[in-house]
């Protein structure tokens, strides 16, 4: 007995991803602007919180207003977008995430061909961007989540093709450890935070697949 709860408790620890009930619907899901606005509060993945419109019409939604290129979104108080200082990198397919109300902007490709460990953090106070240490992989079309201070940089397309990495960042050593890997590599995932743990998301599977309904845990 005393073996089999020793064993368990070392498997507890080596495998800290939990596979989950899958989505109902199979996605691969589209990356939204990873640009803030100012006075705008920041989600866990740098997305400005109830300020974000999708629509294939000219018409706003109600509480929002349209002004030429320009977006009023209603937060309470009405908050306008504005440009602020562009990413020394040019890139798409990145990950985002905030932590100490700093953006960081992860990984992604220029090309499609040349892959991408750049990371660099934003500070919206000082409207300046700084390059902080890279990542272990490169990669594109990963995901990025926000736990206990720390950014992790989940899954993503690598030069070996779909990757499972899980890496950890830690702003305050400026440093990066990998981790467990997913039970499963892909790309083009979504990743959310709740209750001490984070969640991988959909994606798509070995290049090519159909999308992914997969979901796990990571704690």
């Amino acid at each position: 007995m005393k073996v089999a709860l020793a064993l368990l408790a070392a498997l507890a620890i080596a495998l800290p991803w939990s596979v989950m009930a899958r989505q109902s619907s199979q996605r691969v899901p589209i990356a939204p602007s990873q640009e803030s606005a100012e006075g705008i509060s920041l989600g866990g993945a740098g997305v400005p919180q109830g300020a974000m419109i999708l629509t294939k019409t000219e018409v706003a939604p109600p509480g929002y207003t349209f002004t030429g290129l320009d977006v009023l979104a209603r937060t309470g108080t009405s908050q306008s977008w504005r440009t602020r200082a562009p990413m020394p990198t040019a890139r798409f397919y990145l990950a985002a995430a905030s932590v100490d109300g700093k953006v960081y902007a992860i990984g992604g490709t220029a090309d499609t061909i040349q892959i991408l460990d750049v990371v660099e953090r934003y500070d919206p106070a000082t409207n300046t961007w700084t390059t902080v240490a890279p990542m272990l992989t490169p990669r594109w079309g990963l995901a990025a989540a926000t736990l206990s201070g720390k950014i992790y940089a989940i899954g993503g397309a690598a030069a070996t093709g779909y990757t499972a990495a899980l890496e950890e960042y830690d702003p305050a050593t400026d440093s990066w450890i990998p981790r467990a890997p997913m039970p499963t590599a892909r790309a083009y995932l979504a990743a959310a935070t709740l209750n001490g743990k984070f969640y991988a998301i959909g994606g798509q599977g070995v290049s090519g697949s159909m999308p992914l309904t997969k979901l796990a845990s990571f704690a």
